[in-house]
């Protein structure tokens, strides 16, 4: 156990907390601190490999180690190290679930658990130490000592979110166990990834996700960026012409400037991703943490009633589900942690494994990948390199890597020759219906039927599982499809509320639109406002089934219901029988818009939305910047927003061009 432990800070980093543990006991370097008092004892089966001494990242085993230390009041819990002191949260939403899995078993876990060396190929989430000279400066004045900050150390973070300033860094590679102060003296500026302006906001962006984590995986997140590059108004079909020309506009990051289109392509279907380019395309595309974690709401983890299942009459669920979860072993009463998808993959409780053989537990975990027909052929290899695989069903042995099987599930491809029925329970959903499957090729094209539009279209089963989209609904709305029509639309969707600002190019080319309520002017395509789209500053709202089901039914007069759906899409049912399925937005604007509506054909009365509280923080700042030219704190006039609200809410309407910052604590409207 550690002689002298302090307590770390919020956000302090786990290599820059023990860099400060070895100093004050004594030892010359971290991997002397580690070797001394975090590395297992007694069980010679389960040593720390010398690869995993050398992170900067992570230490492997942290569940035991946080174990023989619970004693010691200020030494963290494995999930506090995990979210707070590493960037890995931060991470998990360009990561899959399985890939996540694999690097919190990783951290938990020694590195040769299972017979699985799930850290085998994983690199470290950096490999260098950085520092904000302003931030040095502030925590020399406070503490007389500075610390180095998790935020910092992100995948795509070059610039100091708090301070805006270009971070300094050293390798650890080329000088290992480096003092903090060594780090100080020698650090050097780093490579921007952008402009000033864009880098900092790719650093708020990724800040944002750090200390608020969303619980999501990868699928989603391309999901949420497919959508949110149409309602831009451009197609999510290669080689995106219309987006890259918008995104050169844009400023946009280096690495996107040459092979854009590839590498967009690649963000949107690939596996695994670069995370500082996946990062900075996400930040490019919603600008702050805030707008991308209200989208998120209708992505982030569905899994929890089946974990749920899964674990129960075995574990007593001793935490909330999330990113790591707490369990009770009902068997041998073993109290431990697990990311929830590890469950999924056939890992159970650590103390209880230690019963079986490392050929036992690979046969188990091996019989939750595809339809449980494989056997290991050539031993436990602990994962180094590659070994054979055998699938039963189809007698075919591939080789591979036996950590990306586990965890990558990365199945026979005999698997994806789905039967009809199977490619039924894929497609089938409130919004759509399978018509039929033309079979001949290795993909069967599948035939579906939009149950909103009712139109049938034809696609292979890949691209539709990536891309749920009908082809004809961005063209089906006839009031966009010229001026005119547009011009009556907004009058009677909205009555005088809205008005057309800029040239009208089309129905999907973007134009621009002004809110008259705050007089800002918001860009959007015609067919997005008609289906419900709309003021960027005063319309960004999520509403749940519950909240929704209860608006729809208040205000028809209990004539219409929400019968099902998710952020993806709600079906709503009349008493007539009536069934259709439509995106929040626009069941929205159907009962707020002044004239009758064909789509709710009952309404008992308007719904009218609350006033944003961005927007009445907006307003007070262009009032003040009309009467003195510039707007403080002390102008606030509303109490809608405690400190850390204020904080990022002025930040979302700086980094959105609403408002611009003169110095510290004042601002006023950008003209």
């Amino acid at each position: 156990m550690i002689p002298v432990c302090v307590k770390p800070f919020e956000d302090e980093l786990l290599y820059g907390w023990l860099m400060r543990l070895a100093r004050i006991n004594g030892e010359k370097s971290v991997l002397k601190l580690r070797e001394k008092y975090l590395e297992r004892r007694s069980d010679a089966s389960a040593p720390i490999l010398q690869a995993s001494k050398d992170r900067p990242d992570i230490v492997p085993d942290l569940e035991r180690i946080c174990r023989e230390h619970e004693s010691i009041k200020c030494f963290p819990d494995p999930e506090t190290i995990i979210r707070r002191m590493t960037p890995l949260y931060a991470l998990y939403p360009f990561m899959r679930y399985g890939y996540q899995a694999r690097w919190a078993h990783f951290i938990l876990r020694p590195d040769s658990e299972g017979g699985i060396r799930p850290g085998n190929s994983l690199k470290p989430l950096f490999e260098d130490l950085r520092i904000c000279p302003d931030c040095v400066r502030e925590d020399m004045e406070a503490y007389g000592f500075p610390y180095l900050r998790t935020w910092h150390h992100i995948s795509g973070v070059r610039v100091c979110a708090r301070h805006g300033t270009v971070l300094r860094h050293i390798g650890i590679k080329a000088c290992r166990w480096l003092d903090l102060w060594d780090v100080i003296e020698r650090a050097e500026d780093m490579e921007l990834m952008a402009d000033l302006k864009a880098g900092l906001m790719i650093s708020s962006f990724l800040k944002g996700l750090y200390e608020a984590p969303l619980f999501m995986d990868l699928i989603g997140l391309q999901e949420m960026l497919r959508k949110k590059i149409r309602d831009l108004g451009y197609e999510a079909v290669y080689p995106y012409d219309e987006l890259v020309e918008w995104l050169k506009d844009g400023g946009t990051a280096y690495p996107f400037r040459e092979g854009m289109a590839k590498k967009i392509r690649n963000l949107l279907n690939c596996k695994i991703l670069d995370p500082s380019m996946a990062a900075a395309f996400t930040a490019m595309l919603f600008k702050d943490a805030e707008s991308f974690r209200q989208v998120a709401a209708g992505y982030v983890s569905d899994k929890e009633d089946d974990f749920q299942e899964m674990i129960s009459g075995r574990y007593d669920m001793l935490s909330g589900y999330g990113q790591t979860v707490r369990l009770g072993c009902k068997k041998c009463g073993t109290v431990f942690y697990i990311h929830p998808e590890a469950i999924f993959k056939g890992c159970f409780c650590p103390d209880c494994e230690k019963a079986y053989t490392k050929e036992q537990l690979l046969s188990h975990r091996l019989s939750f990948l595809g339809d449980g027909k494989y056997t290991l052929l050539n031993g436990t290899d602990e994962g180094v390199g590659n070994t054979k695989i055998l699938h039963e069903t189809c007698g075919k042995i591939r080789t591979m890597r036996l950590s990306d099987a586990v965890w990558m599930g990365r199945r026979c491809d005999c698997e994806d020759m789905l039967s009809e029925a199977e490619i039924r329970e894929r497609v089938d959903s409130v919004e759509y219906r399978l018509a039929g499957v033309i079979k001949g090729s290795r993909k069967p094209i599948v035939k579906m039927l939009h149950r909103p539009c009712g139109h049938i279209f034809e696609s292979d089963m890949g691209s539709f599982i990536r891309n749920r989209r009908c082809p004809y609904c961005g063209f089906r709305n006839a009031a966009a499809r010229d001026e005119e029509g547009f011009r009556q639309a907004i009058k009677d969707l909205t009555g005088d509320e809205y008005e057309l600002a800029g040239l009208f190019s089309g129905s999907n080319t973007p134009v621009l639109i002004r809110h008259m309520a705050c007089g800002t002017v918001t860009e959007m395509t015609p067919v997005a406002f008609v289906n419900g789209k709309r003021c960027r500053l005063c319309g960004i709202r999520t509403y749940g089934r519950e909240e929704l089901n209860r608006i729809v039914s208040e205000y028809t007069g209990r004539y219409y219901r929400i019968a099902g759906g998710d952020g993806k899409g709600y079906e709503v049912i009349g008493d007539d029988g009536s069934r259709s399925v439509r995106r929040a937005a626009f069941i929205i604007q159907e009962l707020s818009r002044p004239t009758d509506s064909a789509f709710f054909k009952v309404r008992v009365q308007r719904y009218t939305e609350d006033v944003s509280p961005r927007c009445v923080l907006y307003k007070n700042i262009k009032e003040a910047t009309e009467k003195k030219g510039v707007w403080t704190r002390n102008d606030l006039t509303s109490s809608v927003y405690s400190k850390w609200g204020l904080n990022s809410a002025l930040k979302w309407l700086a980094s959105e061009g609403y408002v611009e910052s003169i110095r510290y604590g004042e601002y006023k409207v950008k003209e």
